[in-house]
């Protein structure tokens, strides 16, 4: 039996662990007096596709401010799984949050336009139609609750194999296809294939175990993700997009007003 000593001794060191794991979860900005520190929250991890103008937009921001407002990245969903991300915004949570659209089907339907069918567009032009219409205000309902800081996209999606190569319409059928999306999914659908609903990071875990035989994913994501390492062949489709939006809330926004 443990005596009395020994006892706080050991309750003591579990307390010690657990605020150290709460400590290590938990990201915390801690500007200078006179500063505004402010959290943005991503799924995404140090390599993916919206962190470099994420990294630019902080860095003009520090620069207009004169060095006033400070912000700190949340990477790898720390703060939340993908879905949670606009709520992260709405709740003030986080500052400024990472949302990808797809991820929370029916939620943005005026934006899902983005990740329709279209073939034969680059990335720049599908960017482009994404802004002037939100520009135009056909988003506006969709984003009612925040204040988008700005959009970006990434597509087109294309079949990304783990081990089995894709080469005609017959290939496709039957395959374990990874989707994101109501209108990913439906894509994958059309073509025959078996849409798998997950987590862009579940991605390589899954190739690699054979879990899933692909993903229907745009090239960006493999560099985001590092699924290079698991993916064999891929078959370009060249449809659809993936809309990205940083946000913030509404009642915080004066911070970048100021």
């Amino acid at each position: 039996m443990l005596t009395r000593r020994w006892s706080k001794a050991v309750v003591g060191g579990l307390i010690i662990m657990v605020l150290a794991l709460l400590l290590a979860t938990v990201p915390a900005c801690q500007p200078a007096a006179g500063k505004i520190g402010l959290i943005a929250a991503t799924w995404e991890g140090t390599e993916g596709s919206t962190i470099p103008p994420l990294k630019a937009w902080i860095e003009e921001l520090g620069s207009k401010s004169g060095g006033q407002v400070q912000v700190e990245i949340a990477y790898g969903s720390v703060m939340g799984p993908p879905p949670k991300h606009y709520d992260l915004a709405v709740t003030g949570e986080a500052d400024i949050s990472h949302v990808g659209l797809p991820y929370t089907p029916g939620r943005f339907p005026m934006v899902e336009v983005i990740e329709m069918p279209i073939t034969k567009i680059s990335e720049l032009t599908l960017a482009k139609a994404y802004w002037e219409l939100y520009q135009k205000g056909y988003f506006d309902n969709d984003f009612k609750d925040v204040k988008v800081l700005y959009l970006s996209v990434v597509g087109p999606y294309d079949y990304q194999m783990g081990k089995k190569a894709v080469l005609t319409f017959e290939d496709m059928k039957g395959m374990k296809m990874r989707a994101s999306g109501k209108n990913h999914t439906a894509i994958v659908k059309a073509l025959g294939s078996v849409p798998q609903g997950m987590p862009a990071p579940e991605i390589y875990g899954s190739l690699e175990k054979g879990v899933i035989d692909g993903s229907f994913t745009p090239w960006s994501f493999m560099k985001a993700f590092r699924t290079e390492a698991v993916t064999k062949h891929v078959t370009e489709v060249g449809a659809g997009g993936f809309g990205h939006a940083y946000i913030m809330m509404i009642l915080k926004q004066p911070i970048l007003m100021k």
